[in-house]
């Protein structure tokens, strides 16, 4: 399917895409609300324990959003599988289990960058 779309026309219907896609996962991941609620309250702490030093506060949006960014590709290769794959196939859970790892990584990324923000003079 090619794209016809150009110039401003093209940028609104990406922009309208990307709604559509996080409404998606909104409504259908659990997790992807998880992860959000996950990152206000580390960002909250974050912000209240360093007397809301922007820069550590910053960083540790950066890691929140690195995280909401893995979550969402997550739930896309999840879907896709589902789709290629209903059956059971080893590769396709290795696929969402290596995705799911990645998740976990960037979980463990938020950690370490709070509590480095938080501890580190």
């Amino acid at each position: 399917m090619k794209n016809t779309t150009k110039g401003i026309t093209h940028f609104f219907k990406a922009f309208g895409y990307s709604i559509d896609g996080f409404k998606w996962v909104w409504q259908k991941e659990v997790a992807f609300r998880h992860d959000v609620l996950f990152g206000i309250i580390t960002i909250a702490i974050v912000a209240f324990l360093t007397n809301f030093n922007i820069t550590r506060i910053a960083f540790t949006l950066a890691s929140v959003l690195i995280l909401l960014i893995t979550e969402l590709l997550n739930s896309a290769v999840e879907n896709v599988v589902d789709i290629v794959s209903p059956e059971y196939n080893i590769l396709a859970k290795s696929a969402k289990d290596m995705c799911s790892a990645a998740v976990f990584v960037a979980v463990v990324l938020v950690i370490i960058t709070s509590i480095c923000s938080i501890t580190i003079p």
